[in-house]
C-alpha cells in the first residue's frame, strides 16, 4: 500500500525528515539525503507487510522523492526535414529512506483492538478487516510521527 501527500513537499521538509531517519540506524536498509535543486512534486510513503501477523507486525516502508526532469527530444517539424527540440517532463523517483517497521504481537494486538471499533460495516470478510485495520494502523503511524512537519491523515491519499 502506498500513500501518497496531497501538498508537494518542499527540499527543507525532506531534509527534516531524513535528518529524523538518522536516528533509527539499526533498522534502516538505506538513508541518503534527498535531491536538492529539484521542483517540488508530493512524496510517496510505501510500505509492504513482511512477515505474518500471528508473529508481531514487520513492515518495510520506503520514502521515495519525486521531481520532474525535462527529456529533450527532436521531433520533425511536418515534412519539411526541419526538427525542433522538444522538452518532455518525466517524472523521476529517488529513495530516501528504506527501513522495516517493527512492532512487537502484544503491541500489534493492541492497536488492532483500538481500531476494530471503527471497521465499516460494509468490510465483513475478516482478511478485508485484517487489511483496513493495516492501512489505518500505517496512516497513523505516519501521521504520529509527525512526518513532513505535521501532515494529518486528510493530507494523503491511499491507494493499494
Amino acid at each position: 500500500m502506498k500513500l501518497t501527500t496531497n501538498q508537494n513537499i518542499t527540499h527543507e521538509q525532506w531534509k527534516d525528515q531524513a535528518e529524523r531517519f538518522s536516528s533509527i540506524a539499526d533498522a534502516v536498509n538505506s538513508l541518503t539525503f534527498p535531491k536538492k535543486d529539484v521542483n517540488e512534486m508530493p512524496a510517496t510513503i510505501e510500505m509492504t507487510v513482511v512477515q505474518p501477523l500471528s508473529q508481531g507486525f514487520k513492515g518495510r516502508v520506503k520514502y521515495t522523492q519525486q521531481f520532474e526532469k525535462l527529456i529533450e527530444t527532436q521531433r520533425e517539424i511536418g515534412d519539411t526535414g526541419e526538427f525542433e527540440t522538444v522538452q518532455t517532463p518525466v517524472t523521476k523517483q529517488h529513495k530516501v529512506v528504506d527501513y522495516y517497521e517493527t512492532i512487537p504481537r502484544d503491541m500489534a494486538n493492541v492497536m488492532f483492538g483500538q481500531l476494530l471499533g471503527s471497521v465499516p460495516s460494509d468490510i465483513t470478510d475478516y482478511l478485508d478487516i485484517q487489511d483496513w485495520c493495516i492501512e489505518q494502523a500505517f496512516i497513523q503511524q505516519v501521521v504520529s510521527r509527525n512526518t513532513f512537519g505535521g501532515l494529518q491523515a486528510s493530507d494523503y491519499t491511499l491507494s493499494k
